[in-house]
């Protein structure tokens, strides 16, 4: 139904979810009758090779009808500038160390470009209900700590206390001032959850690697 009413130009179809393991965003595309991926390089796929994947646990994808030529703002492009959001994502290093619910998984909400006011880290997978933190630092690290892998500095890191929601979600805002002197400025952070299936009762996300761009 959804997927007519596309077609006929009622509304934009997105979806937001994961596949085979990531998380994405996809817009569908009526010409063609493929969802289009916000990860560049990414295959499109048609609707009934989504319900595949969903029906083989490689897809859990939720649908939403959104008002006509909003769907490439939401899902593709969020700030429009003509890059996609898969490449505006930031540089994953180090190894997470999983938990109950497996790894959290930490990535930015938006490109971190100078004047960005809603920059900010956003984080999916952790445990539910749980008290973390997210480390900023201006280095990196390799450091065994409480189980898991330290992937920020801890002589610069800035610690900062997260609460995760009943689906594991959380987020912390970090707004990009517009100084011409940060471009090239690179954040590293990771994230740290109490975790009673982690290591020593921690989990972890791998590290980020954030530079400020212009």
């Amino acid at each position: 139904l959804l997927t007519a009413r596309a077609t006929a130009g009622d509304l934009d179809l997105t979806a937001h979810g994961r596949i085979d393991g990531m998380r994405t965003s996809l817009l569908y595309e009526p010409v063609s009758s493929q969802f289009i991926s916000e990860q560049p390089g990414t295959p499109s796929l048609t609707a009934p090779q989504l319900l595949a994947k969903a029906s083989s646990n490689a897809a859990a994808l939720v649908f939403t009808g959104v008002p006509p030529g909003s769907g490439q703002r939401i899902a593709l492009d969020r700030d429009l500038d003509g890059i996609a959001n898969g490449s505006e994502a930031p540089i994953t290093y180090g190894i997470a160390t999983p938990g109950c619910v497996g790894s959290a998984e930490l990535t930015s909400n938006s490109e971190p470009r100078l004047g960005n006011e809603l920059f900010g880290f956003a984080v999916d997978n952790a445990p539910n209900n749980s008290i973390g933190v997210i480390g900023l630092s201006f280095s990196t690290a390799t450091l065994p700590l409480l189980g898991i892998q330290l992937l920020v500095d801890p002589i610069t890191a800035v610690p900062i206390l997260l609460a995760s929601d009943a689906a594991g979600e959380s987020g912390y805002a970090l707004p990009i001032p517009s100084t011409p002197g940060n471009v090239g400025l690179h954040i590293y952070a990771q994230t740290l959850w109490l975790d009673a299936c982690g290591s020593q009762l921690w989990s972890s996300s791998a590290g980020i690697d954030v530079e400020i761009r212009q």
